[in-house]
């Protein structure tokens, strides 16, 4: 002090009462018109409460460092020119440097090797927009990253600079892919068993049709068969009675038949257009049993579709009806009328067979 004439600094004081206190000294020389030190005069600011809140502050800063440099996460906070202020240990070890090594350094130089800001970069429009912003972006090196950008603001609520946040998704992005291209290729061999099963329950079905076709078409002969067999064995008789017995037998033997032979023409197996089995058994009746008589036919049916189970009994109904008709009804006549009506009621149906003859 006596050579500089004036000292400041900071300094330890033991109060009266015993206790340190942190101070800030400023000392200086008094001097008189010759030069000669007369007095010293010093002052002191006590600056514990400030020394204090210094050390929290360093403590807080190293605690915030420690979590952040915790995190997988890039975090750098930039200045308005996205120049880097502060960043965390992975901000550092993403290019392979420290994190300090990248203050003062601008962020699309280090992860980006441009000159100058990306386009679409979120530091930037969160700078300009005050708003939180986020991207996917790719760095040349091949990584992609999703970046998210929030302002910075002082005081006074001014943006001074952006938070940027950004995670390197490129291992989730390429999983992601390789999860599409197997679903992709699921589907794939997914969609040809579909369509293998298709075909094959396809040929099957086709295979039971043509099955069941040749079922009904060999019932048919057989019954075609034994038609002709009665027909023959009735040859052998003279007696009228026993003649209309085997004509009576053949013809129940040919409704029969004919559903058969409805069924194995028919595109639908299980069940037998009623309108076409019945016009089919009235020409055969006919045929069979007029021979001057001209008969004309009237069949009222709706599209009506029965199975094989219903409609041989239900034809052997009507043979007997029709039968009955054509045999006592039109003696002695040139004309005879024969109608035939099915009603739907509801789940049940009425059969109406009549004729104009005597």
């Amino acid at each position: 002090m006596h050579e500089v004439g004036n000292w400041e600094g900071e300094l330890k004081h033991k109060c009266g009462d015993g206790s340190i206190v942190d101070v800030y000294a400023s000392a200086s020389q008094v001097a008189d018109e010759s030069g000669k030190t007369t007095a010293l005069m010093a002052s002191f600011v006590d600056i514990t409460e400030s020394k204090h809140a210094q050390v929290k502050l360093r403590k807080s800063e190293k605690e915030k460092s420690a979590i952040l440099d915790s995190t997988s996460e890039l975090v750098v906070y930039q200045d308005t020119g996205c120049k880097v202020i502060w960043c965390n240990r992975a901000a550092g070890g993403s290019v392979g440097a420290k994190s300090d090594d990248l203050i003062g350094r601008y962020c699309y130089e280090i992860w980006h090797q441009r000159k100058t800001p990306c386009e679409n970069c979120p530091v930037e429009r969160s700078i300009k927009t005050g708003k939180h912003e986020k991207e996917i972006i790719t760095s040349p090196d091949g990584r992609i990253w999703r970046v998210k950008a929030d302002p910075a603001k002082d005081l006074k609520g001014n943006i001074i600079g952006a938070i940027e946040v950004a995670e390197n998704i490129t291992d989730k992005v390429k999983a992601e892919e390789k999860t599409r291209e197997y679903a992709k290729e699921l589907e794939k061999i997914n969609n040809e068993l579909e369509e293998r099963v298709v075909e094959r329950t396809r040929a099957l079905k086709k295979a039971e049709e043509l099955r069941e076709k040749e079922i009904h078409h060999r019932v048919k002969n057989n019954l075609q068969i034994i038609s002709n067999l009665l027909e023959l064995q009735s040859s052998h008789f003279k007696d009228e009675n026993v003649i209309k017995a085997f004509k009576e037998s053949q013809n129940r033997v040919i409704s029969m038949a004919l559903a058969h032979e409805n069924l194995y023409k028919s595109t639908d197996l299980e069940n037998i257009k009623f309108d076409d089995y019945v016009m089919n058994l009235m020409d055969y009746l006919i045929n069979v049993y007029q021979k001057d008589t001209t008969i004309s036919t009237n069949i009222d049916i709706d599209h009506v579709y029965f199975n094989i189970d219903t409609i041989v009994p239900l034809g052997m109904i009507i043979n007997e009806l029709i039968s009955n008709s054509l045999k006592y009804a039109f003696f002695d006549v040139d004309y005879g009328k024969i109608a035939i009506e099915l009603d739907r009621n509801n789940k049940s149906h009425t059969l109406i067979v009549e004729d104009n003859g005597c």
